[in-house]
């Protein structure tokens, strides 16, 4: 949650409940009643947000306050806001089926983030060291080595093990199963 907001100044539950309905199987919103301007009963509700580092997330405004869709999902199927940040579990920001939806603390919101910035492989966990793959991972605000491996599959299933063993089910998978 965003910690210049008070959690008061946050539209209720009671307050939303009659405006907006969720459909936890898409994930999406649509109003109830229709509210001046481009508002009509029936129609889906949300734009597109790019954050700073470039992902993506739905966004709706609701009483000239914006909400991001994923906390919405939550308000309305949990009837209280989340207190920290929603974890969508596939990583797809843009599904908020409730099924991908979770609430986190940050540290558990940012280990099933994708892959680091600098990192031109595009694994998590898993850098280019000479001629073989080194699988290293961050635990408690440290880097520990996991080893050298030949091929970036073997470096990455080393690190998705690690990951998995020290993050719970936060842990990204860079080979999503099917």
């Amino acid at each position: 949650m965003s910690k210049n907001i008070k959690l008061d100044s946050y539209i209720t539950y009671e307050e939303i409940k009659d405006l907006i309905e969720y459909d936890p199987n898409t994930g999406l919103l649509q109003w109830k009643i229709r509210k001046r301007g481009r508002c009509k009963k029936g129609w889906f509700t949300g734009t597109i947000l790019i954050s700073k580092d470039g992902k993506k997330y739905y966004r709706i405004q609701v009483e000239h306050k914006k909400y991001l869709v994923s906390r919405v999902a939550y308000l309305l199927m949990m009837k209280e806001w989340p207190r920290d940040e929603i974890d969508h579990k596939n990583g797809d920001s843009l599904d908020n089926s409730w099924n991908n939806l979770r609430a986190a603390i940050p540290s558990q919101n940012s280990k099933n983030k994708n892959v680091y910035r600098n990192n031109i492989l595009g694994v998590k966990g898993v850098c280019k060291y000479r001629n073989k793959y080194k699988a290293q991972i961050m635990i408690g605000g440290a880097v520990q080595y996991l080893g050298l491996y030949n091929t970036v599959e073997e470096a990455s299933y080393v690190y998705e093990t690690a990951a998995k063993a020290y993050h719970d089910d936060f842990y990204y998978k860079n080979y999503m199963e099917p």
